[in-house]
C-alpha cells in the first residue's frame, strides 16, 4: 500500500511540475523594423499590432496592475518572475495579446480559466503583452 501511495504521489508531482515548466519551443523572431509607435495614456507608447514582441494597443496600466496583483500574483509573483506559475517578465516576446487573452479565458496547464474576464481580461492581456 505504501508503494502505491508513493507512486501516485510521484506521478502527481511530475504532472504539476511539468505544467509549470517553460515551453521547449523557440521564441518567435521579431520583425527587423518595428511598427509605428503611437502615444498612449499615461505617456507610454503603444503599437497598433498584437504580434508577439510588440506592445498590444492601449491599456490602463494602473488598472491592469491592480487586477494582476489581486488575481495573478499568488502564482506568478508580485514581480512577474514566477512562483507556482511561469515567469511573465518577458511574456510579450513569446505571446501576442490575443494569445495571452486566450490563456486568461481558457486556462493552461494548472491555471484555471476565467480568473479575470471581460474588459479587465482584455486590459490585463494588453498590459502583459507590453512586457518584453
Amino acid at each position: 500500500m505504501k508503494r502505491f501511495s508513493f507512486i501516485l504521489l510521484a506521478g502527481a508531482m511530475v504532472l504539476v511540475l511539468g505544467a509549470c515548466g517553460k515551453s521547449a519551443q523557440p521564441a518567435p523572431q521579431q520583425p527587423a523594423t518595428p511598427p509605428a509607435e503611437q502615444p498612449a495614456k499615461g505617456g507610454e507608447t503603444t503599437t497598433p499590432t498584437t504580434e508577439p514582441g510588440a506592445t498590444a494597443g492601449e491599456f490602463d496600466a494602473a488598472k491592469a496592475e491592480a487586477v494582476y496583483k489581486q488575481n495573478c500574483s499568488s502564482c506568478h509573483g508580485v514581480d512577474l518572475k514566477g512562483a507556482v506559475g511561469p515567469d511573465l517578465t518577458k511574456i510579450g516576446d513569446q505571446l501576442s495579446k490575443d494569445d495571452i487573452l486566450g490563456v486568461i479565458n481558457n486556462g493552461k496547464g494548472i491555471m484555471p480559466k476565467g480568473l479575470v474576464s471581460g474588459a479587465d481580461a482584455d486590459n490585463l492581456a494588453a498590459w502583459l503583452a507590453s512586457h518584453k
